[in-house]
């Protein structure tokens, strides 16, 4: 049967200390190594996710802005175009104005040049009535008599001309 002696016991001791031994200088250290490896990739994962949430902030910051940015721009080309618009209207109102200026101009210029040559048709056609009437008559060589008709046509010539005036 079993039999219980020195060297069984001595066995077991040795045993016991070997493990206590281990235990402290082996299993200790290495457990003490192990956690603190733990805590060292913990503290990496924390580091991470803190790195990961301020990347995401600082993203959403850039977006808002880029987005208030291009609002921005649309509104600076909207005000662009409002601003283009009104001065095209100016510039425009403004050559309308001067071609109406130039036209009225051009219209009085026109009348006054019409009623020159008017007046010197007139002067003209005078003029012929005068030799016409002397030829007819035969007394080219009387002034007086030519004096009076010119002043009575010309009378005559500028009631009417007075009259087509009024």
């Amino acid at each position: 049967m079993l039999r219980l002696d020195w060297n069984l016991v001595l066995t077991m001791i040795n045993l016991i200390i070997l493990y206590l031994l281990m235990k402290k200088f082996l299993i200790g250290p290495v457990t003490a190594i192990m956690e603190q490896r733990q805590a060292d990739i913990e503290l990496q994962f924390s580091n991470a996710d803190k790195a990961q949430k301020e990347a995401d902030m600082l993203r959403t910051r850039y977006e808002d802005k880029m987005k208030s940015s291009r609002e921005e721009s649309v509104k600076m080309i909207e005000q662009a175009r409002t601003d283009a618009k009104a001065e095209y209207d100016k510039i425009l109102s403004q050559a309308q104005e001067a071609a109406g200026k130039e036209y009225e101009k051009s219209l009085a210029s026109l009348k006054a040049d019409q009623d020159k040559m008017k007046r010197e048709a007139q002067s003209e056609l005078a003029a012929l009535v005068i030799a016409a009437t002397a030829k007819i008559i035969g007394e080219q060589n009387e002034q007086m008599i030519d004096r009076s008709l010119y002043n009575q046509f010309l009378t005559k010539a500028g009631d009417s001309h007075d009259a087509t005036l009024n």
